[in-house]
């Protein structure tokens, strides 16, 4: 196959070619799959693709992509990024036959290289996925991955005004894993869970647990509840960044983070009979970061700042003004910004609680007529992450300096007729 594209976009004059290609050899074990992009202003696009799937135990594939620095197609399409390059190769062996107590099982090995177009590392990694499934049904998936020290130069926002991104980052070799088990999913009563767990060279730290539980006590109800628990440690979390018109450069904040996340719902379905069903679902989230040791980012010698004069308010050009303050006092506020472990624009201390409650009557056939009830509260600035909290949480609704309240109910009707 073979084919030719052209976009134009009078927005901004943005001329795009595109030329793609595959071809299937050998009975269709080997494909070669490829595209080649130009846009009027000379950038160009290239992702390139070798597969081979034979009939066997073993498959493989190649990848390949890049993006010169400049190339824009967002006026009428999508690049997650320009200035890139990345090849990737991948190995999976299966079984094609039970085995024992093993009803199929694969194991995957994929490698990755990324650079932007300088050469700049943007990360190596190798990682082995596995995959197994038992004869009784339950299931055993994970992976084992390795990311070597590499650099991100995108970890700072963009300035848009000055179209520049900040300065490179060095990020420490990381190491990790994933491990789920599943039950018997055709069974009434199934659970799953899933165990993830990354740490690096810089003792930074990253657990999650997920768990899903599903009861299903006939074809016409489903009752399900799910726990996501995540939890991070980290040395040099970045902040956010300041331009300073006195000395005409930016100042970049990092910080250590310790983030807690939870996340408890409840979904039900249940069809009272063929015309009448409900749906309900029921959201707690709740977010706690505490940020500490602000430190400041030179560029010029790689390091963060223990003791930076920006941060503290030290060099005369600040006038002993520390960057940040937990005064609500209007003129020191005039003069430092809110300490993001009280700032609501970084949700700090955040609660949520959502319901929805959904009727479907099937009034006649293919007609429908809908009652829909959702309640939704957030605290913003007050910590509840606690489950014996949650009364508080529910009749919270006090005057507290740096919180927030936040409520609103609907009730919605739809109908609709055939």
């Amino acid at each position: 196959f073979l084919g030719f594209m052209s976009t134009s976009s009078f927005a901004d004059s943005n001329h795009t070619f595109s030329i793609d290609g595959m071809a299937n050899l050998f009975e269709n074990k080997l494909s070669i799959d490829g595209q080649i992009i130009m846009t009027a202003d000379e950038y160009k696009g290239i992702y390139g693709n070798i597969s081979y799937y034979p009939s066997g135990l073993f498959s493989g594939w190649v990848d390949y992509y890049y993006y010169d620095k400049g190339l824009n197609i967002d006026e009428l399409g999508y690049l997650w990024r320009d200035d890139y390059t990345q090849t990737k190769l991948g190995l999976k062996f299966q079984t094609m036959e039970s085995w024992n107590i093993i009803r199929n099982a694969s194991i995957m090995l994929e490698g990755d290289m990324e650079e932007n177009t300088s050469g700049l590392d943007l990360g190596k990694s190798i990682e082995l996925n596995y995959d197994i499934q038992f004869d009784n049904f339950w299931g055993l998936r994970g992976s084992l991955y390795k990311i070597m020290d590499y650099y991100d130069d995108r970890k700072i926002i963009q300035d848009y005004d000055r179209n520049e991104f900040g300065p490179h980052i060095f990020i420490p070799e990381i190491t990790g894993s994933h491990i789920n088990i599943t039950t018997d999913r055709h069974q009434s009563l199934w659970a799953s869970i899933s165990l993830s767990l990354a740490s690096n060279s810089r003792d930074d730290l990253e657990k999650a647990q997920f768990t899903e539980l599903t009861y299903k006590p006939n074809p016409s109800s489903n009752f399900s509840i799910l726990y996501d628990h995540y939890d991070l440690n980290k040395k040099y979390h970045w902040l956010e960044s300041f331009w300073e018109d006195k000395d005409g450069q930016y100042h970049h904040i990092f910080t250590s983070l310790h983030r807690k996340i939870d996340v408890l719902t409840f979904r039900s379905i249940v069809n009272i009979n063929r015309q009448l069903s409900l749906q309900g679902y029921l959201e707690i989230y709740s977010n706690y970061d505490r940020y500490s040791n602000y430190t400041e980012y030179l560029q010029a010698t790689n390091e963060y700042t223990d003791s930076s004069n920006y941060v503290n308010g030290w060099s005369p050009n600040w006038a002993g003004q520390p960057l940040y303050t937990t005064s609500t006092d209007s003129v020191d506020l005039e003069i430092s910004f809110v300490d993001p472990n009280f700032d609501l624009q970084f949700h700090p201390k955040y609660t949520d609680f959502r319901s929805i409650i959904v009727i479907k009557w099937n009034y006649m056939k293919g007609s429908n007529l809908y009652f829909v009830y959702s309640n939704n509260k957030a605290v913003d600035g007050h910590n509840f992450n606690k489950i014996n909290q949650l009364g508080d949480f529910l009749t919270f609704n006090h005057y507290e300096p740096w919180v927030e309240t936040l409520r609103d109910q609907s009730i919605m009707v739809k109908i609709d007729y055939w």
